[in-house]
């Protein structure tokens, strides 16, 4: 999306050493970054370096399959005939 349909805030971007658009239509750019750190990074541009009203308001999760050796916790894994699709909702 264009800066003038959904806002950015260049401080922010700037600060957290993203790299600048190299033309107008491009968008700023970081890395590379290990998965997760690439994750976090996005997530926080999305709720910080946008004009977001309700910064977590979005959720959204990392992880990896399986879980690797030394964790603890379950997993929980969801049968893909058993997500909604569009004519669902």
């Amino acid at each position: 999306m264009p800066p003038e349909a959904w806002p950015h805030r260049t401080e922010f971007f700037e600060n957290a050493q993203w790299n600048h658009p190299l033309a107008t239509d491009q968008p700023w750019t970081s890395g590379p970054h290990e998965p997760a750190e690439a994750a976090h990074r996005v997530l926080a541009a999305l709720r910080h370096g946008r004009a977001c009203d309700d910064p977590y308001a979005f959720h959204w999760g990392t992880g990896s399959f399986p879980v690797p050796e030394g964790r603890t916790g379950t997993l929980t894994v969801i049968d893909p005939d058993q997500c909604p699709t569009d004519t669902d909702m």
